[in-house]
């Protein structure tokens, strides 16, 4: 069952190919995956590892999508990708809020969606506003997505990103040191962006906040929350960020909060 699920989707990305040189890299990639699968049931091996040779360009009903050599943009570029979570993201008007954007997986999803409305998308790390940036041109996006090169945290002021490993680009942090290389970014507070973009709290239908463990900061520099009724989808990696966060929320008058994958909450007023 498992080798049937993995074919099927080795077959979705070639056929998501944009181009032919882009067919040519994902067919290596694929082959690639054939040849390691008999390790893939060894606990030590770890199947992200595999990473592609060169860039491509894949195309899925989400949206087109630049995907980086030598990362892990292949795989979080898939349609299946976060599966249980995607329908949380069905809204077609208002402002959509992506606070860690990487290289746009939601923000073009929503932008692609959004019939009248807005996207701001949130991403610190230089590398990544670079892919996020091109997808948002290939896209033809850009009257509909307003990014910013900047972390959101409690206060105004520049932090230390903890960079991850070279191919694991989604998993950059404010606190967990998976590498000793760091870049230093500049830091705004949601209320703070809010204000300075001249936003209605009340147009603000939908905000993810998926951070590598600062979510509670996110959410501490958010007072102007209790003037708005957005959907919050936020992701918590251990329970006392979890209880932090929903303190939080709580007090911004969020009472419904619902747990709708493994490390992902719904907060609802």
């Amino acid at each position: 069952m498992k080798t049937k699920i993995i074919n099927n989707w080795r077959i979705k990305q070639l056929r998501s190919a944009y181009g032919v040189k882009d067919k040519f890299s994902l067919l290596f990639f694929y082959l690639l995956s054939i040849l390691t699968f008999p390790l893939w049931k060894i606990k030590k091996f770890n199947m992200f590892k595999l990473f592609l040779p060169f860039d491509v360009i894949v195309r899925n009903k989400d949206g087109v999508y630049f995907c980086r050599k030598r990362s892990h943009d292949i795989w979080y570029s898939r349609e299946d990708y976060e599966e249980e979570i995607r329908n949380y993201f069905q809204i077609d008007n208002g402002v959509f809020i992506d606070i860690g954007a990487h290289i746009g997986k939601y923000t073009i999803l929503v932008g692609r969606r959004l019939k009248k409305g807005l996207v701001i998308a949130i991403e610190p790390l230089r590398q990544n506003f670079k892919a996020l940036l091109l997808n948002i041109e290939i896209n033809n996006l850009k009257n509909k997505i307003i990014p910013l090169n900047v972390a959101l945290y409690s206060r105004c002021t520049r932090l230390k990103l903890y960079l991850a490993p070279e191919i694991d680009t989604g998993n950059h942090s404010l606190y967990r040191r998976l590498t000793e290389k760091y870049q230093e970014v500049k830091a705004i507070t949601f209320d703070y962006m809010i204000k300075k973009l001249k936003i209605n709290p009340k147009s603000i239908k939908l905000i993810k906040i998926d951070v590598e463990g600062a979510e509670k900061d996110v959410l501490k520099g958010a007072k102007i929350l209790k003037r708005c009724n957005a959907r919050i989808i936020f992701e918590s990696l251990d329970r006392k960020s979890l209880l932090i966060c929903k303190k939080i929320l709580e007090s911004y008058g969020y009472k419904k909060i619902y747990k709708i994958s493994e490390h992902n909450f719904l907060a609802r007023k």
